[in-house]
């Protein structure tokens, strides 16, 4: 880019006429539009070239096309969850994911399970319209998970997942193997896998990092991993919502009638 803005100056300064010689300010500005026109076809192809260098680096001439997200879609799998005071232990649970691009929605629902017994824990609803998050914890009495219901607003950091975010950000890391339970049996379906960084602030380190699997053979997807701040999630068994998600399904007033407070923490959940 410093180059760029260097051929510029570089530019201007050739096509403009000399202070010695006889012009009128009507020759030294039709002079000075003509180089700036010409700068800026400089820099436009010096910006190509590095969006062309960029997009060589992250899909290499031996990758796979880069596949899309579905617009909207639910998503089935496992929370890890893990703090500080838990020891080195993390938690499992199960975790339900609705995306609504088309509405500019998420929702995550986190469930403990123990006996039989499935409990919702906390409730994860995100709208990219107004740039807030809702975070609701829902009662549950065990000693390692118990919580108030309350409810938390925090306004978001990061930008949604646009559908085609592997065509723009996504960098392909090679084939793998993916496990996939199947009732009581395991397959092993061969799959390309990707992985999108989300910038959420000056720190590299708290950035959100996602990967994505897609089958080999049709490039669907089989899973969805996001890694946060304490948290990873494992997406699981994709179901397209073709219809469309339930009316109140993003609310989150229809979730709980737990008045929402400002999250003042100074660290991300």
């Amino acid at each position: 880019m410093i180059r760029a803005m260097i051929a510029i100056v570089s530019i201007l300064f050739l096509h403009l006429p000399c202070f010695n010689s006889q012009f009128s300010l009507e020759d030294l500005a039709k002079d000075a539009e003509i180089a700036w026109i010409r700068a800026e076809h400089a820099l436009d192809k010096a910006s190509k070239r590095q969006q062309a260098s960029r997009s060589q680096r992250r899909h290499p001439k031996n990758s796979p096309p880069p596949p899309s997200l579905p617009f909207t879609f639910k998503a089935k799998g496992r929370a890890r969850v893990q703090y500080k005071y838990d020891g080195d232990a993390p938690r499992d649970l199960l975790a339900i994911y609705h995306y609504s691009y088309p509405l500019r929605k998420t929702r995550l629902d986190v469930y403990y399970v123990q006996d039989q017994n499935i409990t919702r824990y906390f409730t994860d609803i995100r709208d990219y319209t107004t740039n807030l998050k809702y975070m609701i914890f829902h009662r549950i009495k065990h000693q390692s998970l118990s919580s108030p219901h309350s409810c938390l607003i925090a306004p978001l950091k990061s930008s949604m997942l646009h559908p085609r975010v592997l065509h723009d950000r996504g960098r392909w890391l090679g084939q793998t193997n993916t496990s996939i339970d199947v009732g009581n049996v395991s397959l092993a379906v061969p799959t390309n896998q990707w992985e999108i960084t989300q910038s959420v602030d000056d720190d590299a380190v708290n950035d959100d990092v996602w990967h994505y699997f897609s089958s080999v053979t049709n490039n669907e997807p089989v899973r969805l991993v996001r890694h946060e701040k304490n948290v990873d999630v494992h997406f699981i068994d994709f179901q397209p919502v073709v219809a469309g998600h339930p009316p109140g399904m993003f609310e989150y007033n229809r979730v709980s009638q737990v008045k929402c407070a400002k999250y003042k923490g100074k660290h991300r959940l």
